[in-house]
């Protein structure tokens, strides 16, 4: 085949990334939306940041979940990552996110999975065809064709650039700035939203420049550069996700969530790791367990024919299956008690990135030698497994009907296995083969929405708007609780109303510790209306009922937003505070819990207003009768800075969940902005990785120009 310009493959790689996800982009009857995760949690987020992003605010901080929550410390909202924010600009349509960018958005993500793993099958040496069915096995199948998360797939899609540049360092090429280059793009991985990929990734990465610098001494001083690079650009999501992460608790399986230094049992990596059943799901569509591996036979047979020349991406695949399995391979239980922060990582079976990362580039590789293989014995083998499957299928329909068979997408796999051997393994035939047999396993669960089998996801973020319109209406501040078994999606988010709920993978501590559900405490979070088909409390009278089922109800003295106090009462122990926030005969609204006693004033007749409350910013206006302390029903966390009449101030941690400033006697206006160091401070790390990459890029060229020294 005549020589393929970059251009061109760049367009075949799109055409062909199209022509696989066309229920998408060709029709408008299908989503890949259509899931729990995706429509509670992912899709308010989205739009949350996008309204952010388009009012000229940065979404730092959720204001609409559980009386506040630091956005970009989640990391699974993406806010850090950077191919985001071009969604975030995109047009909306009244306000609300377009399908049709969701959905190229998608597609999109899968395109450059496919363009960076030919770049990846190019330049190890494999041709055209061969690195094209390569990147349609990494894009289309395995972990990224099968796994809808964008937070986690965004993550995987730069490791093929990460390996290449990471080789091709280790290989003397331009060491610097290779080196520089494979640290940038696994640093952008780890901005992504998701820290399972990257863990994996940076294992996988990390183990091969180990190999590679024991082999060559010269090579530690690239991992050096490498590491200290991916630290870098890294640090918009990592420093704000440490912090988090000392604050916060997170979901991991357990009854209970879990805090920082308490490590994720082996119990739940047993229960989230790949099962050996689905190791047949490798080329037998629809047997997967946790996540899917499948990439078809064809893949498989191209990637044998390679395994014994290309012995790392061989070691690289087979790895990432073993540690996928968990237990069952014992690679994975090692690394988990010997490696810092592997165990976060609680789902061993998505480290099938790593199998389809080092397959792809086998399968690409191998192609050209695919007609050595196609011997009469293989051959058969290969028509006898496809022929026998047929006549499993053939007898259960038989023998139950042909409505009893549970999957057929098998029956085509026998279909496309016959194919391959009537065709001798011709490497034309087995690419297309290769597509089809993808197209088994991706998009197969998306439904349409024409069908008449219910698609529930979707279709009930529309269900509340016009109770989200009352309330909104109300002149007072609003933070409802919602009856999360009636509204399992984050409506506060998708809404843009103040909820005390929310669907979150974790939560802050101080508001966990305090207790969730405690009645004083939704009452301190100034919770105002209950939102359900039934009131909360018996005494509790409807205010406005809704079309769709739900009614609003009003809780019984509420706290306001914003109050003032002029006594604290200093707690010795978390213990101490948290007794006194639960005894009736405290009242919230007079006194205040401190780690300290302040000096305030005895006085009456403060009067105060919230004046403006976005995502980020509070103004308050305060008349002060005399010295106190101005208390806000937000939840407290580190990174909000205070200004009183223009002058910077101190933000206090008021009964060990909200926060408030001390303002003396007469008329202050108080600004609360969320501005994080941590968030700042990463900013600044990853524009710094950035300029060391183009800088070493700079210096590289100049070293290769003609007339210098081309060494590495």
């Amino acid at each position: 085949m005549h020589h393929i310009g970059p251009k061109r493959a760049v367009l075949a790689i799109f055409l062909i990334t199209v022509a696989f996800y066309w229920k998408l982009v060709l029709t408008n009857q299908y989503s890949w939306m259509e899931s729990p995760d995706l429509a509670h949690q992912v899709l308010p987020w989205f739009q949350f940041q996008a309204g952010e992003v388009q009012a000229g605010r940065l979404p730092l901080w959720a204001p609409f979940e559980w009386g506040g929550q630091p956005l970009v410390g989640q990391t699974q909202p993406g806010t850090a990552y950077p191919p985001n924010w071009l969604l975030f600009l995109m047009p909306l349509k009244r306000g609300w996110l377009r399908v049709g960018v969701l959905h190229w958005y998608y597609v999109l993500i899968h395109f450059f999975a496919a363009w960076f793993m030919y770049l990846l099958c190019r330049d190890r040496g494999a041709g055209f065809l061969g690195s094209l069915t390569g990147g349609m096995i990494f894009s289309f199948g395995g972990y990224v064709g099968n796994v809808d998360w964008p937070q986690m797939v965004n993550g995987a899609i730069w490791a093929p650039l990460t390996f290449m540049f990471h080789l091709r360092a280790v290989e003397g090429k331009n060491s610097w700035s290779n080196a520089a280059l494979a640290g940038f793009f696994l640093g952008i991985a780890w901005l992504s939203g998701h820290h399972q990929v990257p863990i994996f990734v940076s294992l996988a990465v990390g183990i091969s420049w180990l190999y590679f610098s024991w082999r060559k001494l010269e090579n530690f001083k690239y991992l050096l550069l490498f590491g200290v690079v991916v630290a870098l650009v890294s640090a918009l999501q990592i420093l704000p996700a440490m912090e988090y992460g000392r604050l916060a608790k997170r979901w991991v399986g357990l009854a209970e969530p879990v805090g920082w230094k308490q490590v994720v049992p082996y119990y739940i990596h047993q229960q989230y790791g790949f099962q050996p059943l689905s190791i047949l799901g490798i080329i037998i569509p629809g047997l997967n367990f946790n996540t899917s591996s499948f990439v078809g036979l064809a893949a498989v047979l191209m990637a044998a024919a390679a395994w014994r020349a290309q012995p790392y991406f061989a070691a690289l695949s087979l790895g990432g299956l073993v540690y996928a399995l968990s237990h069952f391979g014992g690679l994975e239980g090692l690394f988990y008690s010997l490696v810092p922060m592997v165990e976060k990582a609680r789902s061993p079976s998505m480290a099938v990135v790593v199998f389809s990362l080092g397959l792809a580039p086998l399968a690409a590789l191998g192609m050209p030698d695919l007609p050595r293989m196609a011997t009469p014995v293989w051959r058969w083998l290969v028509a006898g497994a496809g022929a026998l499957i047929l006549i499993f299928y053939a007898g259960w329909a038989l023998t139950h009907g042909m409505s009893a068979v549970p999957d057929q997408r098998p029956i085509m796999t026998a279909v496309l296995m016959l194919v391959m051997a009537a065709a001798a393994f011709a490497p034309r035939t087995m690419a297309v083969v290769c597509f089809l047999e993808l197209s088994l396993m991706a998009a197969y669960y998306w439904p349409n929405r024409y069908d008449p089998a219910p698609t529930p996801y979707l279709k009930k973020l529309a269900y509340h708007q016009e109770v989200a319109d009352y309330l909104r209406q109300q002149p007072q501040p609003v933070r409802i609780m919602v009856d999360d078994n009636l509204v399992k999606h984050n409506l506060g988010d998708w809404m843009g109303v103040d909820v005390y709920g929310g669907y979150l993978a974790s939560l802050t501590s101080n508001i966990l510790d305090a207790g969730l559900h405690e009645t004083r405490i939704r009452r301190l979070l100034g919770v105002t209306h209950w939102v359900g088909k039934a009131p909360l409390d018996p005494k509790q009278t409807a205010v406005f009922q809704g079309a769709s089922g739900l009614n609003v109800y009003r809780m019984d003295e509420p706290m306001p937003r914003v109050w003032t106090v002029h006594q604290t009462f200093r707690a010795a122990s978390a213990a101490d505070r948290d007794r006194l926030l639960r005894d009736p005969g405290f009242d919230l609204s007079q006194g205040a819990v401190m780690d300290r006693e302040l000096p305030l004033e005895t006085c009456h007749g403060d009067r105060t207003a919230l004046l403006r409350q976005y995502s980020g910013e509070v103004r308050i206006a305060a008349n002060m009768a005399c010295r106190g302390l101005l208390v806000l029903g937000d939840v407290d966390y580190p990174g909000w800075k205070a200004r009183i009449d223009g002058q910077a101030a101190d933000v206090l941690t008021v009964d060990g969940v909200v926060r408030g400033v001390v303002l003396e006697r007469g008329f202050h206006h108080v600004e609360l902005r969320y501005s994080p160091n941590s968030v700042w401070l990463g900013g600044f790390l990853t524009f710094a990785g950035t300029m060391l990459t183009l800088g070493t890029l700079i210096m590289g060229r100049r070293r290769l120009a003609p007339g210098r020294h081309s060494g590495s």
